[in-house]
C-alpha cells in the first residue's frame, strides 16, 4: 500500500492487525498505494473479524485475488525534511614507516590508539495508550470474569436496612465490555486474555509472543530480511513483511514493541490488543522518507478492497476472517485526518 502525507509534523501511525503464516509471499504480487495530505501519524489497523467485530461496508470497488492473498504495499507517508542520524565513533590505527636496509632486519613500528566510543543511544520506549478503569478503581477486583462481562461486588445503597441497623445485603455490579475479556482455547477452556509480550524462542529465533489471546501475535525480536508481523487466528494466518527498513532496534514494554530508527527520524511500534494488532509509523522529526512498503501474504484467503478497507475472506465466504483498516494520520497537536487512500 502507498501512503503520501504532504504536511510537515511530527507522528504517522499505522496501525495493523493481521495474522500471518511462516510461508513466503510472492514477489509478483500487485503493488498497493495510498496518499495522504496532511502528516504526523498515519494509522491503519488491520484486526481479525469475530461475530462482535465484523462489518463489510455494502458499497465500493473491489479487487478480488483468488487462491493465496501475497499482495505488495506501498505507503507513502511523511513530510519532505531531513534529519539526521548519529555515528559512534570508532578505532583508529596509524602505522609508520617500515625501513629495511641490507644487513639489518626490517622494522615496523605500530600504534592502535582507542578513541573512547560515544555510549549507545537510548532506545525510546512504547507509546502505550492510558489505561483507566473506574469499576475496578471503585470495586476493586471483579468477582467474576466472562468473555463480554465483568461483576463487581458493591456496597449496599439500602438506606432503610442502615436504619433498622440490618445487616448490609450485598450487591452486585455488571460491566459489559466492548472487547472480550477471555478466550476459548482449543480445549474448550476459558482464559483471560493477557497481551503482555513475552520472548520465545521459535526454531532458534528470539521472539515476541503476546501471553494468552486466541488472536496470537508473532514477531521476530529483530527482523532478518524476509521477516514481519505475523498473526493468526482459528487456523487462518497473515504475514505483513516490511520491504525495506532497519527492524534490529527495538525497545518493548508492557503489550507493545517499538522498533527505532527503522528509518532515520521513524520509528514503528506494534501492540498486541484484544481483537487486532495496530501498527504505528512514528515520525519523531521532519523526514525525507516517505514510502513504506509491505508484502502482505495471506495462504488461502482471497483479498477485496470494499471502501478503503481490505478484507480477507475464506474463498466462497462472505464474513471476513481479516481486514486492514484505512489509515489515518495524527499530528503533534493531536489533530487527526482521514485523508489517506489505500489500493491493490
Amino acid at each position: 500500500m502507498d501512503y503520501e502525507a504532504q504536511q510537515q509534523t511530527a507522528d504517522e501511525s499505522a496501525s495493523a492487525s493481521a495474522s500471518t503464516p511462516d510461508s513466503t509471499p510472492a514477489e509478483s504480487a500487485p503493488p498497493v498505494s495510498s496518499s495522504a495530505s496532511q502528516a504526523a501519524s498515519s494509522s491503519q489497523s488491520a484486526s481479525a473479524e469475530t461475530p462482535e467485530n465484523s462489518s463489510v461496508p455494502s458499497s465500493g470497488s473491489n479487487v478480488q485475488s483468488s487462491g493465496d492473498s501475497s499482495t505488495a504495499l506501498e505507503s507513502v507517508s511523511t513530510p519532505d525534511a531531513s534529519s539526521s542520524v548519529s555515528e559512534s565513533a570508532g578505532i583508529s590505527t596509524s602505522t609508520s614507516e617500515v625501513n629495511s636496509e641490507e644487513g639489518s632486519s626490517s622494522s615496523v613500528e605500530t600504534s592502535a590508539e582507542e578513541t573512547p566510543e560515544e555510549p549507545p543511544q537510548e532506545l525510546r520506549a512504547p507509546i502505550l495508550r492510558e489505561k483507566y478503569d473506574p469499576y475496578a478503581e471503585k470495586y476493586g477486583a471483579p468477582v467474576e470474569v466472562s468473555e463480554y462481562a465483568r461483576v463487581f461486588s458493591a456496597p449496599s445503597t439500602n438506606l432503610f436496612r442502615a436504619a433498622r441497623g440490618s445487616a448490609a445485603r450485598k450487591e452486585y455490579v455488571t460491566v459489559i465490555s466492548p472487547v472480550p475479556n477471555t478466550y476459548v482455547d482449543e480445549n474448550g477452556q476459558e482464559h483471560a486474555i493477557n497481551n503482555t509480550l513475552v520472548v520465545e524462542d521459535k526454531n532458534g529465533v528470539p521472539t515476541y509472543e503476546n501471553a494468552a489471546n486466541d488472536l496470537a501475535l508473532s514477531l521476530p525480536v529483530e527482523f532478518a530480511p524476509g521477516d514481519g508481523l505475523c498473526v493468526t487466528l482459528d487456523g487462518a494466518s497473515m504475514r505483513l513483511v516490511p520491504l525495506e527498513g532497519d527492524f534490529t532496534h527495538p525497545s518493548s514494554l508492557e503489550n507493545a514493541v517499538r522498533y527505532n530508527e527503522v528509518f532515520p527520524g521513524v520509528d514503528v511500534q506494534y501492540t498486541a490488543q484484544e481483537l487486532m494488532v495496530k501498527e504505528d509509523i512514528i515520525l519523531n522529526a521532519p523526514s525525507e522518507h516517505s514510502t513504506f512498503r509491505y508484502l502482505l501474504d495471506a495462504p488461502g484467503l482471497d483479498a477485496r478492497m470494499i471502501d478503503g478497507v481490505l478484507y480477507l475472506f475464506q474463498p466462497g465466504s462472505d464474513k471476513p476472517v481479516f481486514h486492514l483498516s484505512a489509515p489515518y494520520m495524527t499530528d503533534a497537536a493531536g489533530q487527526m485526518s482521514y485523508a489517506v487512500s489505500v489500493a491493490l
